[in-house]
């Protein structure tokens, strides 16, 4: 009886040694997986938060004070107040090099549900406006080559009064 005890003693030690083990080695991944989550958060390039300027080619965009950047590349910048939705509450401003504002004009004027404002200053900016049932899409000539900057202010963010500093902020180089 004795060697029977000793042998059930014997294993549930070890299982308790194997389980112990199995538990450490499950603690030391899950920190090792925070520690690369970490890491790798830190090593992404954080993106702006306003006030800052953002250069672009052919121009820079001041962004007002809480608005994010929520993309960015060398010729647009995505944008939004900080609160509500992303995707309405948007404003994506866009380099458009060599494309001409004459083509540009014309498939304007040639969509169906588009209402042509005519020329809106923002600021000291003058752009050609068009009215759509999801916002308004701004055009200003940005050189002698006809490239043009676009911005399109998302249904939601053109209801309310901030994209009018944003527009006024947009600086041509």
């Amino acid at each position: 009886m004795k060697k029977v005890l000793f042998s059930f003693a014997v294993v549930a030690a070890c299982l308790f040694v194997t389980a112990c083990g199995k538990k450490a080695q499950q603690e030391n991944s899950e920190n090792e997986a925070v520690e690369q989550v970490a890491e790798a958060e830190a090593q992404e390039p954080k993106l702006p938060v306003g006030p800052c300027t953002i250069e672009m080619d052919m121009m820079s965009v001041d962004i007002p004070e809480g608005w994010e950047v929520l993309k960015q590349d060398r010729h647009e910048v995505k944008i939004y107040p900080g609160t509500g939705d992303q995707f309405t509450e948007s404003i994506l401003i866009q380099e458009q090099p060599y494309r001409a504002l004459a083509d540009a004009v014309k498939t304007m004027k040639g969509l169906e549900q588009t209402k042509d404002l005519g020329t809106l200053p923002f600021g000291d900016n003058k752009f050609l406006a068009y009215e759509m049932p999801g916002g308004l899409t701004v055009l200003m000539r940005a050189n002698d080559k006809d490239e043009y900057v676009q911005a399109e202010v998302r249904s939601e963010a053109y209801k309310k009064d901030g994209y009018k500093q944003v527009l006024a902020g947009i600086k041509l180089k």
